[in-house]
């Protein structure tokens, strides 16, 4: 056990007086050591080292790491002329695209298709063909086969004159690959009143004159006309019978009966709206019939027969004709209108008769008036 009392007292004792008798030591002094002599205390420790595995840093190229390539192209099948984009993907374990792989892309045919441009490379169609694009990424390979199609041209063909008719392409519809072997037949329209004939070709197909075929490789675009002239229906009038107009008597004493007959026709034209022409023809006999002879004078009558021209306007509810003779003492007036093939309406005629002094005028109106086309 210890005394605390006593360590109190010993602690009591003056600095330097020994405690219980123990000899007196040296006072006690604060040294202060050199600081050189001061060291850190040296505990041992253990060293550990941790490595960790870099992500991704195997040693080897992600160009190592493709197991296929995949290729997409805008289009397979581009013509002549036109652009592709072909591109090529690397793909690693589990489908996963590999970034930072160059790829090289090669084409079987250059004439075909010609390549420009990396890593998304443009094809361009040169000629017609079948060209294999090959895309190297890494050790693996991708192809795609693009087949390039001619270049398309065109074919039109354009109807000319004043007839109708229709134009058929063999193939049809007027756009066709280069190469293509087209033939066009012209057909004139013959089942109507007013029916038309084929005059010929024109432009691309010239050479093939009035054949009713042509045919052309077409190489480029080509251009040809076909012309058809509306030919003429041809109405025939009923003939005229001798029809008396009245008589005359001459200052000299003759006396004369006027009589006309002859006949009629027309060969008219219509155009797509229905508007008419041609021309009308007629010939008109007048007769003179002597009646009374006075004594002592002579009296002569000379039948005559005059042609008669004229011209048709109008459409098929007013058709019109109207025409004279050479020297106009003869005319003509016909109105009507064209149903089909026949035309009717009426007929006036006014003709003069002359003693060489005096002209004597005559007008005959026929109603109705029918002209048909055979």
């Amino acid at each position: 056990m210890f005394d605390r009392k006593k360590d109190e007292d010993a602690d009591a004792k003056p600095a330097g007086e020994a405690r219980d008798g123990a000899a007196a030591a040296l006072p006690l002094r604060s040294t202060s050591l050199p600081s050189a002599s001061l060291r850190p205390l040296m505990l041992p420790v253990a060293l550990v080292v941790v490595l960790t595995a870099g992500c991704g840093d195997t040693g080897t190229s992600p160009a190592d790491d493709v197991t296929s390539v995949q290729m997409t192209a805008t289009s397979t099948n581009p013509r002549v002329g036109e652009t592709t984009t072909i591109g090529a993907t690397p793909v690693g374990p589990g489908g996963v695209a590999i970034q930072g792989v160059v790829c090289v892309f090669t084409s079987s045919n250059l004439a075909v298709l010609l390549l420009t441009g990396s890593p998304v490379t443009q094809g361009v169609g040169v000629t017609a063909g079948t060209a294999t694009v090959t895309a190297v990424c890494g050790s693996k390979q991708g192809t795609v086969v693009i087949t390039v199609r001619p270049e398309q041209v065109t074919f039109t063909v354009t109807t000319l004159g004043t007839g109708s008719g229709s134009v058929f392409l063999n193939p049809a519809g007027g756009t066709y690959d280069a190469g293509t072997v087209v033939t066009v037949t012209a057909t004139p329209n013959t089942l109507s009143t007013f029916t038309s004939t084929f005059d010929g070709w024109g432009g691309a197909c010239a050479t093939f004159g009035v054949q009713a075929s042509c045919t052309l490789t077409l190489m480029s675009n080509q251009v040809a006309t076909a012309t058809f002239t509306l030919e003429p229906a041809n109405f025939t009038g009923t003939p005229i019978p001798v029809t008396a107009m009245g008589s005359v008597t001459t200052p000299a004493g003759c006396q004369f009966a006027i009589t006309l007959s002859g006949t009629f026709a027309a060969a008219v034209t219509s155009n797509s709206v229905g508007t008419l022409g041609g021309v009308a023809t007629g010939s008109a006999i007048t007769g003179i019939a002597t009646t009374f002879i006075p004594a002592f004078t002579t009296c002569t009558s000379n039948p005559f027969t005059v042609n008669l021209t004229g011209a048709v306007s109008g459409t098929d509810a007013a058709a019109v004709a109207v025409g004279a003779s050479a020297n106009s003492q003869q005319q003509f007036t016909f109105n009507g209108s064209r149903n089909g093939n026949t035309i009717t309406g009426t007929l006036t005629i006014m003709t003069s008769v002359s003693d060489g002094f005096t002209d004597f005028p005559f007008t005959t109106v026929i109603t109705p008036y029918v002209m048909t086309k055979p």
